[in-house]
C-alpha cells in the first residue's frame, strides 16, 4: 500500500466517530460525512496544480478558490494540516496551503461556525496563512487563533477581525488588515503591519520593524523594550500618522504613551 493509501486510511479511521450531514448556507458550502478529509486532501492535491500568480492582490471570491466547497469542524481542520506534510517538497506547498487553509476558514465562518483554533506546530512555516479574511457583513468579527511559525504575509488584506497569533512570522505581518484586534505573541520580521488601518494591535514577541502607512490604530505592549522599539520612528510608528502607543502596566492598567494625531 504507497503512502498516501495509508495516510487516508488513518484520516478515515480517525473521522470513525463522525456522523454525516449536510450544512447549506447561503453560497452553498457542505460539511460532508466521516471521509471528509479524505476528500479534501484529494481537493488540495489537485489545488497544488493550479497557476496562482505570486504578488497579486485577490480575494477569497475569486476564480483560484472556486471548487474548494468544505466546511470543516475545528478537528476536521487540524487533522487535514497534519495529513499534508507528504506533499511538502511540492515547490507551491507553502504558499498554496495557506490560501487553502484561508478558504476553509473563510467557508466555515459563513456557514456559522467561528473562533477557529489553528494548529501549525508541526508544519514548515506556512505563507498566506489567513489571507484577505473579513465579517463578510455578517455583523460580528471574524475571530480566529493560529499557534506555530507562519511564513511571508500572514492575515494579508484582513478586515473586521479578532486574531490572536502565537508563533515567529515572516516579513508583512497583518500588512494591510482593517478594522481588527491582533494579540500577536512572538517574533516578527520587517515590515509587520504595513499599512493596517483602524486597528487595535498588543504586541507581546520582538518584531524586526514596522511598515509604513500606519494610520488610525493604536499599538499596545507590557514590555518596556518593546515601548521603546515602538515609539523609535526607525523600528516603529513613524512621525506623522494617527496612531497611538499605550503601555500596560503590571496591574494592568493601561498608559497613553504618545499620541501621533
Amino acid at each position: 500500500m504507497n503512502e498516501l493509501a495509508l495516510k487516508k486510511k488513518s484520516l478515515e479511521e480517525s473521522l470513525s466517530s463522525h456522523t454525516s450531514g449536510v450544512i447549506e448556507s447561503e453560497r452553498r458550502v457542505e460539511v460532508v460525512g466521516e471521509n471528509v478529509l479524505v476528500e479534501v486532501l484529494e481537493n488540495f492535491e489537485k489545488f497544488l496544480e493550479r497557476d496562482i500568480p505570486e504578488d497579486v492582490p485577490f480575494e477569497l471570491d475569486e476564480k483560484y478558490f472556486q471548487g474548494i466547497p468544505y466546511v470543516l469542524s475545528n478537528h476536521e481542520l487540524n487533522a487535514f494540516l497534519q495529513a499534508t506534510p507528504h506533499l511538502k517538497d511540492n515547490e507551491d506547498y507553502k504558499r498554496y496551503l495557506g490560501y487553502f487553509i484561508s478558504k476553509l476558514v473563510d467557508n466555515a465562518f459563513i456557514a456559522g461556525h467561528n473562533n477557529y483554533q489553528i494548529d501549525l506546530v508541526d508544519l514548515p512555516p506556512l505563507d498566506e496563512v489567513c489571507l484577505e479574511l473579513r465579517d463578510r457583513d455578517l455583523g460580528y468579527p471574524l475571530v480566529v487563533n493560529v499557534v506555530g511559525n507562519v511564513g511571508s504575509d500572514f492575515a494579508w488584506g484582513a478586515e473586521k477581525c479578532r486574531i490572536n497569533f502565537e508563533g515567529n512570522a515572516n516579513h508583512y505581518f497583518c500588512a494591510n488588515v482593517k478594522d481588527s484586534e491582533i494579540y500577536a505573541r512572538g517574533n516578527m520580521g520587517s515590515d509587520a503591519f504595513e499599512e493596517i488601518s483602524g486597528s487595535i494591535v498588543r504586541i507581546e514577541g520582538d518584531f524586526q520593524n514596522l511598515g509604513y502607512n500606519i494610520d488610525g490604530s493604536i499599538f499596545k505592549t507590557a514590555d518596556e523594550y518593546l515601548l521603546k522599539k515602538l515609539l523609535d520612528s526607525k523600528s516603529g510608528i513613524k512621525l506623522g500618522s494617527d496612531n497611538k502607543v499605550i503601555f500596560i502596566k503590571p496591574d494592568g492598567t493601561e498608559e497613553l504613551v504618545r499620541d501621533y494625531s
